[in-house]
């Protein structure tokens, strides 16, 4: 697949998503050495962010003409509701590893598209929700958004230490352009003396910040006497009882992607459930896969999905762990089939629970409000499922909408909400209606109970409910003091739980008399500390190994004659809170604690012809400390 950048002013020039010849690299790195020159000599400049925007994550205000002088400058384009811009974000985490102690700055601009993105404490809850670490500065009028020349979201621009502007691209898949594009601007602009290291005044949102017993909730799921809840912000999925006393939980905390027992297991921002054949089966969002717990012996396995974004929009695969996903966000079963809402390609998949086939079911991929016989459709952003055993319903939710698709024709119906145009997707609000008349604000989640179909209006902080047969909408309960951005439904008999996603708790509404109380967790265990894991990390499980007490952890690493640590690029090895720097090709710390122990190298090498990249390998054992014991636990690894 072949990108366009766009180099202002308005220079295009075309480069490989991901050179794969060493040739075609340098070439493309050639090329880009002549933008940054032309560039240059045109002096473009890039506006800066100006003053009376509220910023995140810094101490106070930063600009491009003093404080990220002599810094090569990314700049974010990104609103919270949007998929694409947060598939973006490990691609800027990546890069801000790879170049940590560099002159390389990340700049988030959040720019809302929804009323409710506009306002500075749900933008940083957004900031919170997604492990963001760099500065992010409040558009709340859109005005840089407008001076940058901005159409779409995401979009990514790049500034020179000098201010000049030298790429500007829209859409998400960008990391291996903005990696070579950062790599030939540091080499440029070094050789020519303008780069600085000083640090950015950086505060972070999360100092001092504690969630509670949950962490952003998302979906909820009532089965069997059991209230099952994706408590995303912990990566993991607890089950209690109808009261909220805990039965037992299934994943460890840690973001990642690993199988195995429920303690041991990992998820990645975890959302919606459904209960199949004696497993509770997980969209495991930021993971792109459907995972599966089995419901007596708690061990996890991977149904769907590579662990790896991908954008298939066609075709039917018979191997589904071989068929990269796209942000699955909510699940349903119907007649032995999974189907899934795939909010990342804009479409509802479905899976054959018998044959393992798995592919596109309704939404070409187009992200529209279009009503359309099956893959014909336009989706946009589906994040939430529910059926009332004829109509499969889901919440639209860029478009603002909730819309059903027939399981016998997949036929396709808008409910209420969104705009008549089927590519508005810039029609919302809060208004009671019937059909179009009526207007919802980006709702997440949907639950069909009781002949009515529930709605968690999640940007109107709102529990809404929809007559199916007059296709008209109600408001049941509404206020930031009582959801704050609600995103996951659940019932059972009178009693409705709902997400209370930013404040980090369980509600339930009796559905009598709307008296709505707080849900009171009793025997949910924390989790683990936070840890220090790139999603991309290489897992090693070493098993349970005898070392002497005082036993040493020895790393190598095979670099061979193909490759070199990058100087400067802050390469460590961790071995429980301990840390120490590899500057060469061993080092070595102490293993002071027995049991479960976890061991993180990250490095930075370059090859021989140039090309760098950041590597995180993490070895997970159980160590019992005897006598007879290694003394020495040599570990290796190469970029290989």
């Amino acid at each position: 697949m072949r990108t366009a950048l766009l180099l202002l002013p308005f220079l295009l020039l075309t480069a490989p998503r991901a050179p794969a010849q060493d040739d075609d690299r340098e070439e493309l790195r050639a090329r880009i050495r002549e933008v940054l020159k032309e560039n240059d000599e045109r002096n473009i400049a890039a506006p800066d962010f100006g003053a009376g925007h509220d910023w995140l994550n810094v101490r106070r205000p930063l600009t491009l003409s003093k404080d990220l002088k002599g810094k090569i400058v990314v700049i974010d384009f990104w609103t919270y509701c949007c998929i694409n811009c947060l598939h973006v974000l490990p691609d800027l985490a990546y890069l801000e590893r790879k170049y940590a102690g560099q002159p390389v700055a990340v700049v988030g601009c959040h720019s809302a598209k929804f009323d409710n993105e506009a306002e500075r404490d749900n933008i940083r809850e957004a900031v919170l929700r997604y492990g963001i670490e760099h500065p992010v500065v409040v558009d709340k009028s859109s005005k840089i958004w407008r001076s940058f020349g901005t159409r779409s979201w995401p979009t990514i621009v790049i500034v020179g230490p000098n201010g000049n502007l030298f790429y500007k691209q829209g859409g998400e898949g960008q990391r291996e352009n903005l990696d070579l594009f950062i790599e030939a601007a540091l080499e440029y602009y070094g050789k020519k003396g303008l780069l600085n290291d000083d640090p950015l005044p950086i505060r972070l949102e999360k100092e001092g910040f504690k969630t509670g017993t949950l962490a952003y909730p998302g979906k909820l799921l009532f089965h069997d006497g059991v209230l099952y809840v994706a408590d995303t912000g912990h990566n993991r999925i607890l089950a209690l009882d109808a009261w909220g006393k805990f039965l037992w939980a299934a994943g460890s905390g840690a973001p990642g992607m690993a199988d195995g027992a429920a303690d041991e297991a990992r998820f990645y921002q975890p959302q919606g459930m459904v209960v199949h054949d004696g497993g509770l089966l997980v969209a495991d969002t930021a993971n792109h896969a459907i995972r599966r717990i089995d419901l007596k012996t708690k061990r996890v396995t991977t149904l769907a999905g590579t662990g790896k974004q991908g954008y298939v929009r066609r075709g039917i695969h018979p191997k589904p762990r071989e068929v990269p996903l796209s942000s699955p966000w909510a699940l349903w079963v119907h007649e032995g089939r999974l189907y899934i809402a795939i909010a990342g390609t804009h479409q509802l998949w479905r899976m054959d629970l018998i044959t393992d086939e798995i592919g596109p079911w309704a939404g070409s991929g187009a992200e529209q409000r279009l009503d359309a016989p099956g893959l014909s459709a336009g989706l946009a952003q589906p994040s939430g499922l529910a059926s009332d055993g004829t109509w499969l319903y889901y919440a639209d939710s860029e478009s603002s909408s909730i819309r059903k698709a027939r399981f016998e024709d997949v036929e396709m119906r808008t409910v209420v909400g969104g705009a008549e145009n089927p590519r508005n997707l810039f029609r919302f609000g809060h208004a009671d209606g019937t059909g179009f008349a009526a207007s919802l604000q980006h709702p997440l989640g949907v639950l069909f109970h009781d002949g009515q179909l529930y709605v968690a209006d999640t940007y109107n902080h709102s529990l809404r409910v929809v007559d199916v047969k007059k296709n008209s909408i109600r408001t049941l309960l509404s206020g930031k003091d009582v959801f704050y951005e609600p995103s996951g439904l659940a019932a059972s008999g009178d009693t409705l739980y709902v997400a209370d996603t930013n404040h980090h708790r369980i509600r339930t509404v009796n559905l009598k008399d709307n008296a709505v109380a707080t849900l009171e967790l009793e025997g949910v265990p924390a989790v683990r500390g936070e840890e220090d894991v790139d999603p991309d990390a290489v897992q090693v499980e070493l098993g349970k190994l005898q070392l002497k007490r005082g036993a040493m952890v020895e790393l190598t690493l095979e670099l061979g004659a193909q490759w070199k640590l990058t100087p400067g690029g802050h390469s460590r090895l961790r071995v429980g809170a301990a840390q120490e720097e590899i500057t060469e090709g061993r080092v070595r710390l102490p293993l002071t604690a027995a049991g479960p122990q976890r061991i993180q190298a990250t490095y930075y090498p370059c090859s021989v012809d140039g090309f760098c990249t950041l590597r995180t390998v993490v070895w997970t054992l159980d160590v019992e400390f005897t006598d007879d014991g290694k003394a020495v636990l040599k570990l290796s690894d190469s970029p290989e």
